[in-house]
């Protein structure tokens, strides 16, 4: 089991947002389900003129807070230089509260719309954390065993993810529900940049080398 090859490691935590992201996913998903099942018509009914019939509700929070907020407890965890870790526990702090009153006081649009600048605002964060790891990693002498660390590899995923994605946000902002192109586009480059990270983040954990705490 990976668990019990990472569990007295800091790559328990990694395997714990992971966990979480697949249940993000699962219970995200229930819009999908309930679309391609006639037998529950009668619950899609129910769900009409109500937020809950898109997930823009439950991906804003989860994936847009809570997933972040885990990830940065994790490389507050894998960082051993106090000043990082100070610093990424301050922003997270701050990104928390920021996206409480965010939320609070554009409760429509968190209700029915992708909460672009929770994205943004999680992304300096996400961001944040992948710099100072390899910022860390530069300054340390282990930066030759660094490519048997599970850490190593998801900072490189998470950047390349990042830099590639990133863009698509920034073009939303001339999103225009009737360019059929442009939704191809843009959900292709997230489905193969999606799969490909998920894909790196297996590897990673089946063939890095557990790390000592």
């Amino acid at each position: 089991m990976l668990f019990d090859k990472f569990k007295n490691t800091n790559g328990r935590y990694f395997i714990y947002y992971l966990f979480f992201v697949f249940i993000i996913e699962l219970i995200g998903g229930y819009t999908v389900f309930i679309d391609r099942n006639r037998e529950f018509l009668g619950l899609r009914d129910c769900l009409l003129n109500t937020p809950f019939l898109n997930n823009f509700w439950w991906y804003n929070i989860t994936w847009k807070i809570v997933a972040v907020i885990l990830l940065s407890r994790f490389y507050q965890k894998v960082l051993e230089n106090e000043s990082f870790k100070r610093i990424l526990k301050v922003s997270t702090i701050l990104f928390t509260i920021f996206a409480f009153f965010y939320v609070g006081f554009n409760w429509d649009i968190y209700l029915n719309k992708s909460l672009i600048v929770l994205k943004l605002t999680g992304s300096i964060i996400v961001l944040q954390c992948v710099v100072f790891y390899f910022l860390e990693l530069l300054n340390s002498e282990k930066n030759i065993a660094c490519f048997s660390s599970l850490e190593f590899y998801v900072s490189a995923v998470i950047l390349i993810w990042w830099l590639t994605t990133m863009p698509l946000d920034f073009y939303n902002v001339y999103f225009d529900a009737n360019d059929k192109s442009y939704i191809k586009l843009r959900y292709g480059i997230l489905f193969i940049a999606n799969l490909l990270m998920y894909l790196c983040f297996s590897l990673s954990l089946i063939y890095s080398k557990p790390q000592n705490k």
